[in-house]
């Protein structure tokens, strides 16, 4: 596992020249990006992180570790991509294959990346490469690494332009605002102004490809960036072409070649291409093909396939120029043969499709998040209707059982008025057939109703039976049962019926006297009790009777 660590650091070291950026972020307690690109111009460096590296994955894969192989194996296929031994980059990538994707994004964002460059540079599959660089971005879009977004965004505008796409400045774009926001330092900035120089070129912008180039060439110098010093003043040399001042393309021609030891074989297999192109311009014949052949060279040495059909066609072309039609028929089959085996319009079409694809995946998707947030939008107005009317309903329904039980409160109070009054009736009834019947029983209820009212001893807390017996000089059995026969109900029912017939004429004349004050008057020893005989009788509570009453009369 110590191992492991080492290796994690070391990768964390490893990383590619201007056309294949690719600095390394660190974790969050350390700086995020140990080391520049700058810091590793020299090959000795690489040389000893491949020797510490190659004994770590060999002890890796003895010991079957296989973190330490990961970072070991991802370690070394960047550092011989800079050492440009092209065949152990595959062995080293082809290690790390079967474990992408790692938990590390970092792993997987050197595997794409250097799968990226791999493949432009082993069969020139401009749609590999472009995947591999998507699929790296597409792992760390959401995250942190932002010079690792920087890379790669870089590394796709560079495809574009080795096609002469200008619709790769959207990824130059988006690289340069990344690093505006995250202060990415001059090396990042230096290569966003050239790859910006070159978009502006290829449109035709050449004023604005020109202040791009300045920019970058200013920071170049400024920081000592040494590999960028060809690739800029290659393309300031095309820029002095167009001005028309040979004079000056000639001398940032002479720059460009001056530190091509310094740069990536692409930028000095380009700056052969194009200084060729400026001498055959110029009737220099010769000088171009030298310059063809330089650039053929730098492709062969490093094995490169970028821009090598170009080479041959252009050697084949001059040659024929020249006079020379054998070495003129050699280039060409060349050129033939490696235009079949590359397949380059099947690969340029597919390379566009590749771009439309993911466009209308795009696309799709912000459709799709559309169509979510129509969805999510719809379900807060179907919510908030759905409370409005559970609202609604909920006062209504509120304000119907209010309504009735008002009109259901003044229907008893006056049901209990009409049975005041009908009981008052009754009484006189009963008193003018009872002197006509002579019954003794009639008789008696009636002078119980007699002396109920005008003595009011329904207003006794202490009345009973005997109460009434002595009152009348009976028996109270006979009192008891002339209740019951004539009243319908027992002894303490028939009290009650006078006490809330007060306590009715005492709320009705009076809404201010409390409750418990007419409890105490009319007889009852508790409050409850009495709210509880007023509830039985009339069907309403003390309150609700006085609120009815007092409003009906209002």
């Amino acid at each position: 596992m110590k191992k492991a660590a080492i290796l994690k650091k070391l990768v964390r070291a490893v990383f590619l020249w201007p056309f294949l950026l690719l600095p390394l972020s660190c974790n969050q307690a350390e700086s995020p990006v140990q080391k520049r690109p700058m810091d590793y111009d020299d090959i000795g460096q690489f040389d000893s992180l491949i020797t510490t590296a190659t004994s770590a994955f060999r002890t890796a894969v003895r010991d079957n570790d296989t973190v330490t192989l990961i970072y070991a194996a991802s370690s070394l296929a960047q550092a011989y991509l800079f050492s440009s031994d092209i065949d152990s980059v595959g062995y080293y990538l082809s290690a790390v294959e079967p474990y992408i994707p790692y938990g590390d994004p970092r792993i997987n964002t050197y595997f794409y990346n250097t799968s990226g460059i791999y493949s432009l540079i082993t069969d020139l599959n401009y749609v590999n490469a472009l995947e591999y660089y998507l699929n790296g971005y597409d792992a760390i879009e959401s995250g942190e690494q932002y010079f690792d977004k920087i890379a790669l965004l870089l590394n796709i505008s560079l495809l574009f332009y080795a096609q002469g796409n200008a619709e790769g400045m959207q990824y130059v774009e988006t690289a340069s605002r990344i690093a505006q926001e995250h202060d990415a330092g001059p090396y990042y900035m230096a290569n966003i102004h050239l790859a910006k120089a070159q978009m502006h070129y290829l449109r035709g912008e050449f004023g604005q490809a020109e202040a791009s180039v300045r920019a970058s060439d200013s920071i170049s110098t400024k920081e000592g960036l040494k590999r960028l010093f060809t690739p800029v003043n290659t393309l300031s040399a095309e820029l002095c072409a167009r001005e028309g001042r040979p004079e000056a393309a000639d001398s940032c021609y002479a720059v460009a070649f001056e530190y091509a030891s310094d740069a990536d074989p692409e930028a000095a297999i380009l700056l052969c291409m194009k200084y060729g192109d400026w001498c055959r311009s110029n009737g220099k014949n010769g000088e171009a093909l030298k310059a063809y052949s330089e650039g053929l060279d730098y492709s062969d040495r490093h094995k490169y396939m970028v821009f090598r059909t170009d080479l041959l066609k252009r050697l084949s072309d001059s040659y024929y120029a020249a006079g020379d039609s054998s070495r003129a028929l050699h280039y060409a089959r060349k050129y033939i043969g490696l235009q079949d085996s590359t397949a380059n319009s099947q690969k340029e079409r597919d390379f566009n499709r590749l771009l439309r694809n993911r466009a209308e995946r795009e696309y799709n998707l912000q459709l799709l998040e559309k169509e979510r947030e129509l969805m999510r939008e719809e379900k807060k107005n179907a919510m908030a209707i759905a409370v409005c009317i559970i609202i609604i309903i909920s006062i209504s329904l509120v304000s119907a059982y209010l309504y009735r039980q008002k009109k259901n409160s003044e229907k008893l109070v006056a049901k209990y008025f009409e049975y005041t009054k009908r009981g008052e009736m009754q009484d006189i009834a009963q008193q003018s057939t009872g002197a006509d019947k002579d019954y003794a029983d009639s008789n008696l209820f009636m002078a119980i109703n007699e002396v109920m009212k005008e003595k009011e001893l329904y207003m006794n807390k202490n009345i009973s039976l005997q109460t009434l017996s002595d009152e009348l000089g009976t028996n109270k059995t006979y009192i008891s049962a002339s209740i019951n026969k004539y009243a319908g109900m027992s002894f303490y029912r028939f009290v009650d019926t006078f006490r809330i017939k007060r306590a009715t004429e005492i709320i009705s004349m009076d809404k201010t006297v409390p409750f418990k004050k007419i409890a105490d008057d009319i007889g009852y020893n508790s409050p409850s009790v009495f709210y509880s005989a007023f509830y039985r009788e009339t069907g309403v509570t003390p309150g609700t009777f006085r609120n009815t009453v007092h409003r009906k009369n209002a």
